[in-house]
């Protein structure tokens, strides 16, 4: 019986590529309403506290298994740290 495959469908970058920086005006809202401007080929940039994420913002990442903390909890991380 086939399997439903639900997955994200996983691209292959080789890794000094990953931070090539991209040009164009690509973005992605998640689901706090808050937009991301990829900057990079797999990084975005959440534009309201200038936060990097290394891939899609919006789905459990493939490098960290995570998706990125919200903007309150980079908010107290960096008060915390006196960033």
């Amino acid at each position: 019986m086939p399997q439903n495959n639900n997955s994200v469908k996983q691209i292959s970058v080789p890794l000094p590529d990953l931070f090539r920086p991209v040009t164009g005006e690509n973005t992605i809202t998640d689901e706090y309403g808050n937009i991301w401007k990829q900057i990079s080929v797999t990084g975005y940039l959440r534009l309201i506290d200038n936060f990097f994420w290394p891939d899609n913002p919006t789905i459990c990442s493939r490098f960290l298994c995570q998706k990125p903390p919200t903007v309150e909890q980079v908010e107290i991380s960096r008060k915390n740290h006196n960033m």
